[in-house]
């Protein structure tokens, strides 16, 4: 089964932001709604051996999807033609189901609505055609590199999306998780 997912390469973002913005602007999302999330992860270790990149995180597009078990609906299921989760507008209450079991924080509920990266539905996705660094590709998961991993996966969702880092250390937490350890100093700056 074909199974479609961002390819994300830490090593060439620069942490810009231009993807959240393009994504936003494509989508006419209200204010405050961001289907993209640009983490900073680091810095840590000890001076002068410092690692530090920057994480972009949407919809991981699981292979067993936590938000779609969670939706009282059926508004968010993931299809079978392609492996992407989608949110149907039209059946979506806004009751926050999904956003809450989703266990890497990619949904965003505003009034009575969840919104969540659908990989733009088939059309070039804005924030692959804004990255300056060539950050961010749509593709079947069977291209990924050799070195490309998946984010933590502690509730067995099966998260679909690929990230590939050469060039610093992976910090193997949820970035939610460990901006929340930097901030409360369990890390060394």
């Amino acid at each position: 089964m074909k199974q479609l997912a961002f390819i994300f390469d830490a090593d060439r973002c620069i942490g810009c932001r231009a993807c959240r913005a393009a994504c936003s602007l494509a989508h006419g999302d209200p204010p405050g709604v961001s289907r993209i999330k640009t983490y900073t992860m680091g810095p840590v270790g000890t001076f002068p051996c410092l690692s530090m990149y920057f994480l972009t995180v949407v919809c991981q597009q699981c292979a067993d999807p936590a938000c779609a078990a969670a939706c009282p609906t059926g508004a968010c299921f993931k299809s079978e033609a392609d492996g992407v989760v989608r949110i149907d507008a039209s059946r979506c209450v806004g009751c926050g189901a999904c956003a809450g079991a989703c266990p890497y924080g990619a949904i965003d509920v505003c009034g009575s609505r969840a919104f969540k990266c659908d990989l733009c539905a088939g059309d070039s996705p804005a924030c692959v055609s804004v990255c300056p660094g060539e950050a961010l590709r749509v593709a079947d998961v069977s291209e990924a590199d050799e070195h490309a991993r998946t984010l933590r996966d502690d509730g067995g969702v099966g998260p679909s999306g690929r990230f590939i880092l050469r060039g610093a250390e992976w910090i193997d937490e949820l970035p939610a998780e460990f901006e929340k350890k930097l901030r409360e100093g369990r890390y060394d700056e």
